[in-house]
């Protein structure tokens, strides 16, 4: 598998520099993760947890996405933080 940059130049005055707006962190091999990046990951999977655990229980594809999104954060973490780093 091939490294490729998936941050795209922007447009206008600054077609050289990266669309910030566009940033997928979960999709980037060039993140930098801080404690507050850290903090605010596991603050969504937190969140996603309590609505998953709530009653009534969500639309199948809404629970599948749910879930599908915590992996993502979850898998993520795990990849871009030094061990022992998350709980």
């Amino acid at each position: 598998m091939s490294e490729k940059t998936v941050m795209m130049p922007g447009g206008g005055r600054s077609e050289q520099l990266p669309d910030h707006g566009g940033c997928k962190p979960l999709a980037c091999r060039n993140v930098t993760l801080t404690r507050d990046n850290i903090a605010a990951w596991l603050r969504v999977v937190e969140r996603i947890d309590r609505r998953l655990a709530t009653q009534p229980t969500l639309p199948p594809l809404r629970e599948r996405r749910m879930r599908a999104r915590r992996e993502e954060g979850i898998d993520f973490l795990v990849a871009n933080t030094p061990e022992g780093t998350i709980p």
